[in-house]
């Protein structure tokens, strides 16, 4: 997989699992579970000096809690020496099985808005006068692809076609929503509800009251690149903070 999926943690089972445990091999425990996840197959070793690696345990420790330890753990049919835990293994591959259907919906929902944008292209003449980003020393891509238009409850809403990495296309899309005749507060929204839904008002109120409308609207414009943009939002509304790239910066360096 591209991107190792994230583990879902049950805390309830955990803790009924391990409550014979002591505190120390609980822990030890856990830095299997986890040593075994980040694998590429959620499998370990059958080795001694490794498992005691992982658990952080001195020699005697390790003599004491080993067998308890392995105890929640399977010896693996089709790769000798290695074992496995059942119920993180049913984790995983579960993980891996949504992570494949939603890179391929992401796939097709892409090539299907390509499709739409292309279909909608302005005809280039209308470019003429127009200034286009250029590559300069920032190491920026160049804006390759032409305007496009769509409706925006009568409003005409301007974007530029973009790839997923392309930072250049991306601050483009960002001023021009900001500066289309409307206000930031309503740019603001028309921008995240195209993102997230209409029905994503009331999230986008509570990213405004976080961060305000002009870093709001750097972290919509971030978040359009991410494979889930609502779990990102919801990071910067959590935290305050993220690493978000500062386009008007960005902007002054431009030519």
């Amino acid at each position: 997989m591209s991107a190792r999926p994230y583990l879902k943690f049950w805390v309830s089972d955990f803790i009924s699992d391990t409550i014979h445990l002591t505190t120390t091999e609980t822990g030890a425990y856990l830095k299997l579970l986890l040593a075994a996840w980040k694998s590429p197959d959620c499998t370990l070793r059958n080795d001694e000096k490794i498992l005691k690696r992982i658990c952080v345990l001195n020699n005697g420790q390790w003599r004491n809690s080993m067998e308890v330890l392995l105890d929640f753990w399977t010896p693996c049919e089709d790769k000798d020496g290695y074992i496995y835990q059942k119920r993180l293994m049913e984790e995983f591959k579960a993980a891996k099985k949504r992570h494949t259907t939603s890179s391929m919906a992401g796939k097709k929902s892409a090539s299907r808005n390509v499709s739409e944008r292309d279909s909608e292209t302005v005809p280039s003449d209308s470019l003429k006068g127009d200034k286009l980003l250029k590559n300069n020393n920032t190491g920026l891509a160049s804006v390759e692809h032409p305007l496009s238009i769509r409706s925006t409850k009568g409003q005409p809403y301007y974007s530029h076609s973009y790839n997923n990495t392309n930072i250049s296309n991306n601050l483009t899309r960002y001023k021009d929503i900001k500066d289309n005749g409307r206000s930031d507060d309503a740019a603001f929204f028309d921008f995240g509800k195209k993102l997230l839904g209409e029905k994503a008002g009331g999230y986008l109120a509570k990213l405004k009251k976080a961060v305000g409308i002009e870093r709001g609207m750097k972290v919509l414009a971030d978040a359009e690149q991410k494979q889930d943009p609502r779990e990102y939002i919801g990071a910067v509304i959590r935290n305050n903070q993220a690493d978000v790239i500062d386009y008007d910066k960005i902007q002054e360096m431009l030519p």
